[in-house]
């Protein structure tokens, strides 16, 4: 390698993901001091404090050594991370360096056999690392033309980015909510009040579903009145001066409520209404969630056995909201009248972001692959959103016709592109290998 090279190797993570991968020349490997090794056993992977790589296995010269692997950038910054005084690092038995520049001490007195990877490496994959680490904007690897990767590596990962959008749409049940694990209604109501919110109020809406107590809902949800009051008035949407005989009964409403049940209104300040459509204004969308949750009881069982679009848009049908909502979007604000159906899009989106996500959850939890592969089924019925990282990819001539490619695309562009985790994606881990697939194959 090129010294030019070789000083380009700034990453230890590079350093990990060659090391990891095998991508470099291992017939004849030697020590900075001229001593043959050969590696029999590469290690684990430790992403956690301690060692890189742990519980490996190596020959130098004559000796087997079995221990840990420790990598750096430079051979010095094993004393200046302080490895030398660590008793976690007394069983590394080699040290893995980009340059060597010092002579390393254990904390035992031992000198740490050191090997300089780069001798080792292809050039090509230094420079292509280092064209996806130095661009800026869009996708770090469309220099490489991602468009041509691979068809099997890309369902492959495809498959994988799904399962984990759908996964982190639900990531709340294990982050505190342990106690409805086992009440799937409860949790799907949390998950639908959750969806409702557009990115505007996605917070406010997350902090309501948090707020709300589902056996509450459960108690009175054949007393529309006290329904809607109840919800509303926990949303903080029942302070405002509205003389309306409707909303002076939903406000009298929620007061026996607050008193019966010991529960407290959050602050309206966290609701948002500029630059807003009037039928995305909270008031409107937590009217539609509580009429929706009151005409269909088992609205979470009824929505597990829907096998298409179509069936699953049919039962998130809100016909009428109460007479009040079609004089106003805002509570206390008369508008002309209107019918405040659930819109197509709004539809969509309580599917993708609402249903889908916990169908494919509850097929996991209760080992039932059925429901796995039906959430899967339908976003594949579902065109492809239209927003600006879809047309992104598009313009890098990568197919996109499904909610699948969508969703894949958009968790591939936010969670690993936005953030340069190009070593933790598969088609990353292509490109660097300079694989060049098949042309149109995404």
């Amino acid at each position: 390698m090129t010294p030019i090279l070789l000083q380009s190797i700034t990453s230890e993570q590079l350093l990990h993901y060659i090391w990891r991968t095998k991508q470099f020349d291992r017939t004849q490997l030697r020590l900075t001091d001229g001593t043959p090794v050969e590696i029999f056993d590469f290690g684990r992977y430790n992403a956690n404090s301690g060692p890189d790589f742990q519980h490996a296995k190596i020959r130098i010269g004559t000796a087997t050594l079995a221990g840990h692997i420790e990598m750096h950038i430079l051979s010095s910054e094993w004393d200046m991370h302080n490895h030398q005084v660590d008793p976690a690092y007394n069983n590394v038995i080699l040290h893995v360096v980009a340059r060597h520049d010092k002579e390393i001490t254990t904390l035992r007195g031992h000198s740490l056999p050191t090997l300089e990877l780069p001798e080792y490496l292809d050039e090509g994959i230094v420079r292509r690392y280092n064209l996806l680490k130095d661009e800026v904007g869009m996708i770090p690897c469309y220099r490489l033309r991602p468009g041509m990767a691979d068809a099997g590596v890309w369902n492959i990962w495809k498959e994988r980015l799904n399962i984990e959008r759908l996964q982190s749409r639900v990531s709340w049940i294990e982050q505190g909510m342990e106690a409805l694990v086992q009440d799937w209604d409860a949790i799907f109501f949390h998950q639908m009040i959750v969806s409702m919110g557009t990115n505007v109020n996605k917070d406010a809406f997350t902090i309501l579903a948090d707020h709300l107590d589902y056996s509450i809902f459960q108690k009175i949800r054949h007393d529309d009145i006290a329904l809607h009051a109840y919800m509303m008035g926990m949303a903080g949407l029942l302070q405002r001066d509205d003389v309306s005989p409707y909303y002076k009964r939903l406000t009298a409403e929620y007061q026996y409520l607050e008193q019966k049940y010991a529960v407290e209104p959050l602050n309206p300040v966290i609701w948002k209404y500029a630059k807003m459509h009037p039928s995305n204004f909270p008031d409107i969308r937590i009217a539609q969630v509580t009429e929706l949750f009151r005409i269909n009881e088992h609205l979470f069982s009824t929505a597990l056995e829907c096998k298409t679009i179509k069936a699953l848009k049919k039962i998130l049908n809100v016909v009428d909201l109460p007479v009040y909502w079609q004089y106003h979007y805002k509570a206390g604000n008369r508008s002309k009248p209107q019918k405040k159906t659930l819109g197509d899009t709004m539809k969509m989106l309580l599917i993708i972001n609402g249903i889908l996500p916990l169908m494919f959850h509850y097929g996991r939890v209760q080992n039932k692959m059925e429901y796995q592969d039906r959430a899967f089924n339908l976003l594949e019925q579902i065109p492809a959103e239209d927003n600006y990282i879809t047309r992104m990819w598009r313009q890098l001539d990568v197919a996109c016709n499904t909610a699948l490619d969508s969703q894949a695309l958009i968790q591939l562009k936010t969670k690993y592109c936005d953030m340069s985790k190009c070593l933790q994606c598969s088609i990353g881990h292509e490109l660097l290998r300079g694989g060049e697939g098949r042309k149109g194959s995404r």
